[in-house]
């Protein structure tokens, strides 16, 4: 009788990766979700897009989203924070602008707290006019 990994492990995992800035590693971990015959789930997403934030590759970030999206899984607000953080991190502030824009038309309304973020964001950029 063993014990074997389930999503919520693979997602920790992810995450610790993430927070060592080993994202490398955290795309390894990924890939094992399927050789163990699971399917990665929003959590599971979330968690390697953060890790790309994490290291400033908001552009590998984003076509991790984009895997999410043609696997048939729909992004949260998590999702949507993580891939604006990964954008803001590396001063592509107008992306992650961008990234909000596709939030809302996903009718996902952000907590306050993202809201306000983008808002000082937009000011300090002179983009008032966009938020």
């Amino acid at each position: 009788v063993g014990v074997f990994p389930n999503l919520v492990t693979f997602a920790v995992l992810i995450d610790c990766c993430g927070d060592a800035l080993l994202a490398e590693k955290a795309f390894e971990v990924f890939r094992e979700i399927k050789h163990w015959g699971l399917t990665p789930n929003v959590i599971s997403y979330t968690s390697l897009i953060d890790a790309c934030a994490k290291v400033g590759w908001p552009e590998r970030a984003e076509l991790v989203f984009d895997d999410m999206l043609s696997n048939g899984v729909k992004p949260n607000e998590v999702t949507f924070g993580a891939l604006i953080d990964a954008w803001i991190r590396v001063g592509e502030y107008n992306r992650a602008v961008g990234v909000f824009n596709c939030m809302v038309s996903y009718n996902i309304i952000p907590a306050p707290s993202l809201g306000f973020a983008l808002l000082r964001l937009t000011r300090k950029v002179g983009a008032l006019e966009d938020a």
